[in-house]
């Protein structure tokens, strides 16, 4: 008789909490740290990583929905700290980038975000922090290529 598979067997459920539990510490960390929401904060950090951007651009790297980057980056411009301007390439396309405010806030950030890092990592043994990321990147590839498979089946 097959072993019952319990929920918390489940790498989907083990990965989903700790997504959830991860975005809530940097939820609370970025806004009481910085007054950002954490859309605001990916939309900057992607961008600093990126450079200058199309807002598609920005849905990729950061795997945020379309209408959550336009929502941040409409409230981002509005606190200065990035800038949108017309693509001269296409004149259809904007190309959001961060300004001096908006790299000095990515900039002090990003402390924070290393202390949590480190925070991590602490629990872990130098061995289990190189298997952790060899697994993530496995997992995150294989996820990648059910999705891309999920989308083609609805085609």
């Amino acid at each position: 008789m097959p072993r019952k598979i319990t929920v918390e067997d489940l790498i989907t459920f083990k990965t989903s909490v700790l997504a959830q539990l991860l975005s809530r510490v940097v939820d609370a960390s970025v806004s009481r740290d910085l007054g950002l929401t954490s859309r605001q904060w990916r939309t900057l950090i992607s961008l600093y990583r990126l450079g200058p951007s199309t807002p598609s651009d920005v849905v990729r790297f950061s795997h945020l929905d379309k209408s959550q980057i336009s929502r941040a980056v409409f409230e981002v411009e509005q606190l200065g700290l990035l800038t949108q301007a017309v693509d001269p390439a296409d004149r259809r396309r904007s190309i959001v980038s961060l300004t001096p405010a908006g790299a000095a806030m990515v900039e002090r950030g990003l402390h924070g975000t290393q202390s949590r890092q480190k925070t991590l990592e602490n629990s872990l043994s130098a061995e289990d922090r190189v298997a952790l990321h060899r697994i993530l990147d496995t997992l995150t590839a294989q996820a990648r290529a059910m999705l891309a498979d999920v989308r083609a089946d609805k085609d």
